[in-house]
């Protein structure tokens, strides 16, 4: 899901969940080898974690199908990891923290605004979640109402428990809205997180002692309904 994208976004497809179109490549793929859809390309890798970035600047990110190509499979060589060619989304980022306490599934949308120093990048490379150089608000009804049945959706499909993160992009040419990844039992001390606490009217000291009751009940139920 956060470590195998690719697999991720097979799973995706059998639910009938957006993601973006992709194609993933091996350090001994051919150099011929057609990409089915349009650029611009982001390439990261398809089995590591904070991949969106790994090179700086934008020399992950490729305009046409050939230079993709290589590029892929030039990285897949220098990290030794199979490499997503993934289609770039130009708009913006929502996060969406899950937490499963008091007896039911929390889903909160914040959306990710770049600061001024980054209005004109087009995309969120990983330096700035090194450097938190963006701040978080809280998601328009629109995107929460639309996330909710998404998030909802894929926590019953893949039967998830406890905590995590879901990540989409929302395309500001066609209005739609593209699934990312999703990072289950993600740490918890990022913004996104922060702000999660502050709207549940909580810290996170009282987080971890709500999923700590949480899991024992569950428990508790699981061993009741086997009896």
């Amino acid at each position: 899901m956060s470590q195998n994208k690719d697999h991720f976004k097979r799973s995706l497809d059998n639910i009938g969940v957006l993601s973006t179109k992709s194609i993933t490549l091996q350090k001994d793929s051919g150099p011929y080898i057609t990409i089915p859809f349009e650029g611009p390309y982001l390439i990261k890798p398809a089995k590591l974690d904070n991949s969106i970035a790994l090179l700086p600047g934008k020399e992950n990110i490729a305009q046409d199908k050939k230079q993709a190509v290589l590029k892929a499979i030039e990285l897949s060589k220098l990290y030794d990891s199979p490499m997503m060619v993934e289609e770039f989304i130009e708009g913006y980022d929502i996060s969406n923290p899950y937490a499963r306490f008091d007896e039911k599934f929390h889903i909160t949308a914040i959306r990710e605004m770049i600061n001024e120093e980054w209005k004109d990048s087009g995309y969120q490379p990983n330096v700035l979640k090194d450097t938190r150089a963006k701040s978080m608000i809280v998601a328009e009804d629109k995107d929460l109402t639309e996330i909710k049945i998404i998030c909802q959706k894929i926590i019953h499909f893949l039967e998830l428990r406890s905590y995590g993160r879901f990540d989409f992009r929302r395309c500001t040419s066609n209005g739609k809205l593209y699934l990312l990844e999703l990072n289950p039992g993600t740490s918890l001390t990022g913004k996104q997180y922060e702000l999660f606490y502050e709207m549940n009217h909580m810290d996170l000291a009282g987080f971890i002692e709500k999923m700590i009751i949480q899991t024992m009940n569950d428990e508790k139920n699981k061993k009741n309904n086997s009896l």
